[in-house]
């Protein structure tokens, strides 16, 4: 084949994959008759009149969400708030061509087989997921685009024979604190054990690049500390609690948190509310509680999750969901095992995306029913009645993560030293199957409604995972 011949192939590869998929792209939303839900409509985006006549004054004090996608936002609507959902899904449409090209950039890095790679760029430029969520007016297809090109740098460092560059790991960490700053999920903690894995695949030179992963965290770092001066939380979004709410309060009656909210255990305002949406569009609903704080700015004070009172109720919803969990703890195992089965159904058919998706139904789901395995799902549902297992994803995501750390506790059993070697030289693997791992686990433990999204930003990478595990074991087969 053509793209075997070289690197310059296989980059002019990746090039083909991503302006087919803009075509793609664009070709289905036209035909389709693709429309935008109104971004003045989601409590992600600030007032568009604010960040476009005040943008770092209101990004300063927005404190539900990371800032930078707000500013991205911001800077397009200084241009055109009236041309900015076309704006912003033509960019979109652009970074989500690009995630199929680095899939296929990222498993020829690995194996340096061309073939398989070309398989990974073709089936992740075809997902359904890529065109529906560039049109939907959120941060899903920038955080996923982040992920894949962290992904990207680990495999371009890995990929070196003697490692002497260290600029993608540099570029790596640039990546991952930009994740940071869009999406609140990926919090400062993966630092740890990114940066063990760094110093593992560095060698020797561990104490300078730890020093230089350090300094280019520091963004990140400074944010937080800002956000716990200036608001008294620690990391870029004070809505911990009223996400936590949607999984740790399903299951119980208005009249056991009553019981409980009695016994001084849980908030007033979560036995009358358990999840905290009728709070959001109604201050009064609130109010009556006590939370009647008054910003210094005026984003702070719109009737919205980033109003100032919100950081207070956020906190008692969190404090009030630990003691929900002590109370009864087997409840939220089944309320986590009943969010881990929708974190694995087809990110094209979350209900949050039928506005378009419905009208291209045959594209989105033949792609979920044969490629991630709809059909699977379904069929168990006919036969049970529960849709315990929507696709190949259910296994999957959990296989990867049994398997790296069954992986990591059998090389480091064989020897701390030949351990480390085999992490060193499947680093990149390693580094693909842990952010899997932390999307799917932090994503499950705190949240229950919104996992196909969260699930969106890895669907593609377990793809590739996949494939190259299978490659890898079809290679030991022949060598045997």
């Amino acid at each position: 084949m053509f793209i075997k011949t070289g690197w310059l192939h296989v980059v002019w590869a990746g090039l083909l994959v991503w302006v087919l998929h803009i075509c793609l792209s664009i070709w289905i939303a036209v035909a389709s008759g693709f429309t935008y839900i109104p971004i003045s409509s989601l409590w992600q985006v600030a007032p568009l009149e604010l960040l476009k006549n005040d943008l770092f004054g209101t990004l300063w004090h927005w404190q539900v969400q990371p800032p930078l996608f707000n500013l991205f936002i911001g800077l397009l609507a200084k241009i055109s708030i009236v041309w900015l959902p076309v704006v912003q899904h033509g960019i979109q449409i652009v970074l989500a061509g690009s995630v199929a090209a680095m899939a296929l950039w990222i498993v020829w890095l690995v194996t340096r087989c061309a073939q398989i790679a070309f398989v990974a760029g073709v089936l992740v430029m075809l997902n359904p997921s890529l065109v529906l969520f560039a049109a939907y007016p959120l941060y899903d297809v920038i955080t996923a685009w982040l992920v894949m090109l962290s992904c990207l740098w680990m495999a371009v460092f890995a990929a070196q024979k003697e490692r002497k560059n260290i600029w993608p790991i540099h570029l790596c960490a640039v990546t991952l604190v930009l994740l940071m700053m869009v999406r609140s999920l990926y919090h400062l903690v993966l630092l740890v054990p990114v940066a063990v894995l760094v110093c593992l695949m560095v060698g020797r030179r561990w104490k300078s690049v730890l020093l230089c992963l350090l300094l280019i965290f520091l963004p990140v770092f400074g944010w937080y500390v800002k956000n716990q001066m200036q608001f008294g939380y620690w990391g870029t979004s004070s809505g911990i609690g009223l996400s936590f709410s949607k999984i740790a309060t399903m299951g119980w009656s208005k009249a056991e948190l009553a019981i409980l909210e009695r016994e001084g255990k849980i908030s007033p305002v979560v036995a009358a509310y358990p999840i905290c949406y009728p709070l959001i569009m109604d201050a009064s609903l609130y109010r009556v509680f006590g939370y009647i704080r008054e910003g210094n700015h005026p984003v702070l004070n719109y009737e919205n999750m980033n109003n100032i009172n919100f950081i207070k109720i956020s906190d008692d919803y969190k404090k009030s969901c630990i003691e929900l969990i002590k109370a009864n703890p087997y409840r939220y195992v089944r309320n986590v095992a009943l969010s881990y089965s929708l974190y694995t159904n087809p990110c094209a058919q979350n209900t949050w995306l039928n506005n378009n998706g419905n009208r291209v139904a045959w594209y989105r789901d033949t792609y979920c029913r044969w490629i991630l395995g709809g059909w699977m799902g379904e069929t168990i549902k006919k036969v049970t009645g529960r849709a315990v297992v929507p696709s190949y994803m259910t296994f999957l995501v959990a296989g990867l993560t049994i398997y790296g750390c069954v992986w990591l506790l059998t090389v480091c059993a064989g020897g701390w030293k030949s351990g480390f070697e085999k992490i060193v030289l499947n680093g990149s693997v390693v580094f693909m199957i842990g952010l899997i791992s932390y999307t799917a686990i932090i994503s499950n433990l705190f949240e229950c409604g919104e996992q196909s999204r969260y699930a969106f930003y890895t669907e593609n990478i377990v793809i590739l995972c996949v494939l190259i595990l299978l490659y890898e074991y079809k290679k030991k087969r022949m060598v045997r």
